[in-house]
């Protein structure tokens, strides 16, 4: 059941899929080695803006908050709010990040890679908003539906996906 449930909706949401997993993977990597911004020198205007802690725990949280409203979102109710909140928080993360690196006195990719992470999140939070609507259509289709009498059905009994081919 979980993996048809998964089916449904993970192609749609692949791009936020391997964000979340990127932003949580990165911020479990920052925990992992205590030192690395201090020890990279295009990572050290990192510690300008924060601790490296905090990036650490910032990101591993939000990454794993967002990898968990997308488990959830298709399983049991959808949460295009949190999708899009933790969309907006990678956004600033990544784009302190690639400040950062830009920042830095040492010419690296770091300012390319983090950009295109940045730019994977601000469509993440566009297709998350979207869904708002969706969403919305269909708490207002179940509001007018009557009591044992069937709507119309779909194969995934949701209103018709704004991102559907």
């Amino acid at each position: 059941m979980v993996i048809v449930e998964m089916k449904k909706h993970f192609q749609l949401r692949a791009i936020e899929w391997w964000s979340a997993a990127a932003m949580t993977s990165w911020g479990i990597w920052v925990l992992l080695f205590p030192t690395m911004f201090m020890d990279n020198s295009a990572a050290h205007s990192l510690l300008d803006f924060a601790p490296q802690q905090v990036w650490g725990l910032a990101a591993a949280g939000a990454g794993f908050i967002r990898l968990t409203a997308l488990f959830i979102n298709g399983m049991w109710h959808r949460t295009p709010a949190i999708r899009w909140m933790t969309s907006m928080i990678s956004i600033l993360i990544w784009f302190l990040v690639t400040a950062a690196f830009a920042n830095s006195e040492i010419i690296n990719m770091g300012t390319v890679v983090y950009g295109w992470h940045m730019l994977a999140d601000m469509y993440s939070a566009f297709r998350s908003s979207s869904d708002f609507i969706e969403a919305e259509a269909q708490r207002k289709l179940k509001d007018l539906s009557l009591p044992n009498v069937p709507t119309p059905h779909r194969e995934d009994n949701n209103v018709r996906s704004l991102h559907a081919r």
